[in-house]
């Protein structure tokens, strides 16, 4: 997949219907400079709901991102 690709697909999932749907918070796509990059922030509303109520939250993803072969 591209970054152009996961910037369009991040497009359609903005707006979740449900309590648990996923969807996509905020994005930041870099295809500029000579190493692409993006970030990009998941959740689902009622996760959402549950953090502005937390004073930390804990985010791991290593295991997929390894999964997919973005080790460095």
């Amino acid at each position: 997949m591209s970054i152009g690709e996961l910037a369009e697909l991040c497009d359609q999932y903005k707006n979740p219907e449900a309590m648990d749907d996923p969807y996509i918070v905020a994005s930041e796509f870099d295809t500029t400079g000579a190493e692409l990059g993006f970030r990009l922030f998941m959740s689902t509303p009622r996760l959402k709901k549950i953090a502005e109520n937390s004073e930390l939250i804990q985010a791991e993803a290593t295991y997929k991102l390894i999964w997919e072969g973005n080790s460095s």
